[in-house]
């Protein structure tokens, strides 16, 4: 019976862990088709490069950026939830279904609204069914809250700004600079910005997606160095670069093609602020929306000169970000964990202690 047992239970962890890798692997895939639009529509808006050849240089660049800016997001989103120390001690069938659930709702949420056509942030789902997840299966208590202030709210919040600020400062050089010349960046250096901005794009969106792989990594054993694997990386990689030719037509504006327009240089001082603070935040472990930067970014350069309509079209996607998408996503997950973890008979994890609380 103990050895029947057993084998049971490592079936459905095999099960969980593989069903795991497959979702975040096409976690990465949606992200792609999510932000490939957004990541060459300044460049296609604005005539600087044919779209064609912008698709194969971000494709190129997403691939390429994991692999030059290490792990350091995907380390963090570790330390947040639920914590190394906890992956590597605990029942790993817990773990791995609280993984599931988190990538599962993330990705069935950005299929939906990719479907509607009101893509939403890829970061943001994932982190609030991680959340969810997380919260369902251990109770809030197993969330870092100081990790998850300094290097994930505080990185959202901050960064958008950040790219706002620099945009302004980059258009007002470029601007000077161009009319001093006569003509705008050339497109050599308009393909430059791209690379650059769509590496630092590509590896803060893969490491989210090798993050989830290598937490099941550590909650089955399978990763005791923990380092994560050269194959980890190297499948999102893929996966984030595949999805952005099938999403980049669907998907190619930034707020609307109608609310402004875009010259070159817009184009190029708004690729420079965000690939600099995406490398930024690669280099210290900042969690961040890409998709929200480039936005801000734009909107900092002065695009269209129409000031209100733009930024207001920004904001509500924060809103939306922060009060409809990460709540749904954490909704989802901690009911897909409590419905899955009853069917394996492993109990309701905190809604049962929750449950138990309030009396009979």
């Amino acid at each position: 019976m103990k050895r029947r047992a057993r084998s049971e239970e490592h079936r459905v962890e095999h099960f969980l862990f593989t069903s795991g890798i497959v979702l975040a692997f096409f976690f990465a895939f949606v992200s792609g088709v999510h932000d490939g639009g957004n990541l060459i529509a300044t460049s296609v808006l604005s005539r600087s490069i044919a779209p064609r050849r912008a698709l194969v240089l971000a494709s190129v660049a997403v691939f390429v950026g994991p692999l030059l800016y290490g792990s350091a997001v995907a380390v963090t989103l570790s330390d947040v939830l639920p914590g190394k120390k906890i992956l590597q001690s605990s029942n790993s069938i817990p773990l791995c279904l609280f993984l599931v659930s988190g990538v599962a709702s993330a990705a069935l949420w950005n299929m939906m609204t990719w479907w509607v056509g009101k893509p939403s942030g890829s970061s943001y789902t994932l982190l609030g069914g991680l959340l969810g997840g997380a919260a369902a299966a251990f109770g809030f208590e197993v969330i870092h809250a100081w990790n998850l202030l300094s290097k994930v709210i505080l990185f959202l919040l901050l960064c958008p700004v950040l790219g706002a600020v620099l945009a302004r400062i980059g258009m007002a050089i470029t601007s000077r600079i161009a009319k001093e010349h006569g003509r705008g960046p050339r497109s050599w250096l308009q393909a430059l910005s791209l690379v650059f901005e769509g590496m630092g794009h590509g590896a803060n969106n893969a490491q989210k997606s090798a993050a989830v792989i290598f937490m099941l990594l550590l909650s089955t054993g399978s990763s005791c160095d923990g380092q994560i694997p050269l194959w980890v990386i190297l499948g999102c990689s893929a996966s984030l670069a595949a999805g952005i030719p099938v999403g980049g037509w669907k998907i190619a504006r930034i707020l609307s093609g109608k609310t402004y327009k875009v010259l070159p240089v817009h184009s190029f001082a708004s690729q420079l602020a965000s690939g600099i603070v995406l490398a930024g935040a690669n280099l210290l472990g900042g969690f961040l929306s890409p998709n929200q930067l480039l936005k801000a970014s734009v909107l900092g350069t002065g695009a269209g000169g129409r000031k209100g309509t733009p930024w207001w079209i920004f904001g509500r996607s924060v809103i939306m970000a922060w009060f409809i998408h990460l709540p749904a996503c954490a909704l989802i997950a901690a009911a897909f964990h409590w419905c899955a973890s009853r069917a394996l008979g492993l109990g309701m994890g905190s809604l049962e202690r929750i449950m138990g609380g309030l009396g009979p």
